[in-house]
């Protein structure tokens, strides 16, 4: 973690911009402490008696300043970003579609400046032999672009489709599928895709129904909105045939075997998008691997282990080798971006960043991702006399909540978790007060093996310090009904013939060993820190709450095999057994005995900077210690499971263990 509110100095010498006064929701009063509003807005009252008053800092760059404004000219395409200050550089060049399955932008020599926030990208030089994708003779074609700050920082990589008409002479931007489609979950049963485009078509998606399903299931949808967040992909082939009139008019945009994105482009059907299926199930159904990783926010080294918010760098060499290696699908539990902003179109670009360095691989195979604490959307409140800022999770909190944010970019099963509404600390039952879970817990399963993802940042309040005066979570903390509903996720998963394996995913370790000893779900051993709702402590403290997760986890279940935790960067496994030592010395509360053995494999090396390992009570335990990049890879074979862990950058093996 790095200090709070690092991001904030990447925009603070623009100087604060005071919001104007707006309505603080009585469900928000409600569940936090020391919050009021006057004619200058809403405030924090400090300790000392200030009115710490909410402010905005400046949001550049953010998403839809980078997608921008497209239109064609004589010679190619121009982007306006709508950001007169702004100059830079953007790189381009063609992606060529169906020249090999994983596609990234290939850059041509020249890139144009950009003045006042503008640039011409010129295609009529690209011709002859630099013509790579036949868009002179086929009329269209896609670019990829990089924009880079004057100071050589990489803002964006984006996508923008074409069209050339030769008698006109001209070029025009076409509506593109800016991000995706990816294959964003997936069972041996359902599968599902989602994608964005960059404006509002007058089209259709049309959908290749699975096998077994009927038409009535799937087929036609509208594309008026600009992103289609989850689609089941069925079979529907009299819909396809019909299509058949059209196959000159195709525009592939990925072709990988059996499956493939297209655009239209026809008086008759306005650029629909064909996905035809494929087989989603395990080869043998309990024979397969998936891989596991976390913490990909940016890192030092310039180039692209720092493209706004994320190392998109090692994320791409993580794609790679979970694609190469087979993995059915990768678990990404949380600090996928550096993020703590306040802007939400800010958020979603660095989100955008994470999302496009795994864009090719994507398509093929889902990557689950679940929030961390560098997900946090908070709202900020200055202390001019103090200098102090304070901040709590970003209201109203049904749509603008980190939660709600983490939602609407990722498309996860939707749990039968709502809130912390109707909890033992709930003022009022009757109203909603706390943030959507969302799609930030939820379980999924795969084969014989079942997956819970837990949310350890909900309803966060970045600094701890705080939290009893403004209320909110602390960093590591699993409220009352998260609590309730892992006991009856894992009581299901246990009563379940099918499923043999359960794996308990969440950003926090369970035992830290290095970075997060401070914290994480051990604070050194203090076990006052937790969460405070209308200025009152919860019942239970961080240590009293890890004993009654292990509870669950341990003694409770005979399925979950190992906790899969991030935050630290780097990868370790530990031991979790009675013998380990996991109380603080002069502890006088219950002790809680475990019945048998499993294992935390932490795995927080995605590309975030380093933490070295910690003394702790439970050192002995923790084994395979490193701080080099890593993908966990777990091999299913029935009732047997076989953990490798590689190096994405170098492919150097780490570590080897039987699991089970």
């Amino acid at each position: 973690m790095k200090p709070i509110y690092w991001a904030f100095t990447l925009v603070l010498s623009g100087g604060l911009v005071p919001l104007a006064a707006q309505q603080l929701p009585p469900s928000v009063r409600a569940i936090h402490s020391n919050l009021g509003e006057d004619s200058a807005g809403v405030y924090v009252l400090t300790p000392a008696g200030n009115k710490a008053y909410e402010v905005n800092p400046p949001a550049f760059p953010t998403l839809s300043q980078m997608i921008g404004t497209r239109t064609g000219y004589k010679d190619g395409i121009a982007l306006d970003f709508q950001a007169p200050d702004f100059n830079g550089l953007v790189y381009y060049g063609f992606l060529p579609y169906g020249d090999g399955t994983y596609i990234y932008p290939v850059y041509v020599r020249q890139a144009p400046e950009v003045i006042g926030g503008k640039v011409k990208l010129p295609i009529r030089n690209l011709r002859g032999r630099y013509d790579m994708i036949g868009w002179e003779a086929k009329g269209w074609g896609y670019l990829g672009y990089r924009v880079v700050s004057s100071k050589g920082a990489i803002l964006y990589d984006g996508k923008i489709a074409f069209g050339y008409d030769a008698k006109a002479d001209s070029f025009t931007a076409l509506t593109t599928v800016v991000e995706g489609p990816k294959s964003i979950y997936f069972s041996s049963e359902e599968q599902y895709v989602s994608l964005a485009l960059n404006e509002k078509p007058h089209g259709i998606v049309i959908i290749d129904l699975m096998p077994g399903k009927k038409a009535s299931e799937g087929g036609i949808y509208d594309l008026n909105p600009t992103s289609i967040k989850s689609l089941t992909l069925v079979k529907d082939t009299a819909t396809l045939n019909a299509l058949g009139n059209f196959k000159d008019e195709l525009i592939p945009s990925r072709v990988k075997d059996n499956e493939s994105l297209y655009l239209f482009d026809s008086p008759s059907i306005s650029r629909p998008i064909i996905i035809p299926s494929r087989s989603s199930s395990p080869t043998e159904k309990d024979r397969f691997t998936f891989a596991y990783c976390s913490d990909s926010r940016d890192n030092q080294g310039g180039g692209e282990r720092n493209v706004f918010g994320t190392n998109f760098y090692m994320v791409k060499r993580i794609g790679a080798l979970a694609t190469s290696r087979g993995a059915a699908f990768v678990q990404f539990t949380g600090d996928l971006i550096d993020g703590y902003l306040t802007s939400a179109d800010q958020q979603r670009l660095q989100y955008a960043n994470f999302k496009r360095a795994l864009e090719p691989y994507w398509g093929s195979i889902p990557f689950i991702c679940a929030p961390g604490n560098h997900e946090a959307h908070s709202r900020l409140f200055y202390d001019t006399q103090g200098q102090t800022y304070y901040s709590i999770d970003r209201y109203p909190y049904a749509d603008s909540s980190a939660e709600a944010l983490f939602a609407s970019e990722f498309a996860n099963p939707i749990s039968s978790l709502r809130s912390e509404d109707g909890a033992a600390y709930d003022p009022d039952p009757t109203v909603q007060n706390f943030p959507p879970y969302g799609e930030t817990v939820f379980t999924y399963s795969y084969g014989n093996t079942a997956m819970v993802v837990l949310n350890s940042n909900y309803w966060y309040t970045v600094q701890q310090r705080h939290v009893p005066h403004v209320s909110g979570n602390i960093h590591a903390y699993i409220m009352d009904n998260q609590l309730a509903w892992l006991a009856h996720q894992l009581d299901s998963l246990e009563r379940d013939p099918a499923i043999a394996h359960v794996f308990v995913t969440c950003h926090t370790p369970i035992f830290p060993n290095g970075g997060h000893v401070q914290d994480d779900m051990w604070y050194r051993g203090d076990n006052r820190p937790r969460p405070y709702v209308a200025g009152k402590p919860v019942a239970k403290g961080i240590l009293e709450r890890r004993d009654e997760i292990l509870d669950l986890l341990v003694n409770k279940s005979t399925k979950v095999r190992a906790t899969l935790t991030g935050d630290e960067h780097n990868y370790c496994r530990t031991q979790i057994t009675e013998a380990m030592p996991r109380y603080p010395e002069g502890w006088t509360g219950p002790r809680l005995a475990l019945k048998r053995t499993i294992w935390q494999i932490n795995n927080g090396s995605a590309g975030a900077p380093y933490y070295a390992q910690e003394q702790t009570p439970w050192s002995a335990f923790t084994q395979a210690f490193t701080t080099q990049v890593a993908l966990v890879f777990v091999h299913v074979n029935g009732d047997k499971l076989e953990v490798e862990v590689q190096n994405p950058d170098t492919l150097e093996v780490i570590d080897r263990f039987t699991l089970r």
